[in-house]
């Protein structure tokens, strides 16, 4: 799969996995409508500024529209302590 379907897949995935539209996404990312439409089925290449829209209107990371499987990877802990397993 080319990026660029990749990541129209991942921009579909994480807005209907909020429950939301292409107007409600074109809303907030401030893109139009036909745009997202094409944004997900790969058939445009989105700059560096759509990228960074897009993602703070579905709140994840810029990476995660990148991710080969759509899968949000837990945020490490910072401060966090250290458990020890023991057997």
């Amino acid at each position: 799969m080319d990026i660029h379907h990749l990541f129209g897949k991942n921009v579909r995935h994480f807005r209907l996995k909020q429950g939301m539209t292409q107007q409600e996404l074109a809303f907030r990312a401030k893109l139009e409508v036909a745009y997202v439409s094409k944004l997900e089925r790969g058939l445009k290449n989105a700059t560096l500024e759509t990228i960074s829209a897009v993602s703070i209107a579905l709140a994840i990371q810029p990476s995660s529209l990148f991710d080969e499987l759509g899968s949000e990877a837990p945020e490490p802990i910072k401060g966090g302590r250290k458990l020890k397993i023991t057997n």
